[in-house]
């Protein structure tokens, strides 16, 4: 006898506070954590190097997160793809 695994994509199926805990969750808890870090570092900088450091912080902030977004974006929708493809080639 063969066992048949069907995996279904949980986007369609699953309701939506669950989604929320499983997906937004995380992510608001990330978004939170990356801004206490930030906010410490400026005190941090401020104390040691003075405002001309916070000020060079500040400016190149952007630059730094719009790098990343670019550098991990590509490779997030390529994984998010393979996943809703592999989900729905397994429900055929």
């Amino acid at each position: 006898m063969e066992a048949t695994i069907t995996k279904t994509n949980p986007l369609g199926t699953e309701r939506v506070g669950k989604l929320m805990m499983r997906y937004a969750v995380p992510s608001i808890i990330s978004i939170v954590v990356n801004s206490l870090y930030n906010m410490v570092d400026q005190v941090f900088i401020g104390q040691g190097v003075g405002y001309l450091g916070n000020a060079a912080t500040n400016v190149i902030m952007p630059s730094r997160k719009s790098r990343w977004l670019a550098n991990n974006s590509g490779s997030a929708c390529s994984q998010f793809l393979d996943t809703i493809t592999e989900a729905d080639s397994m429900t055929v």
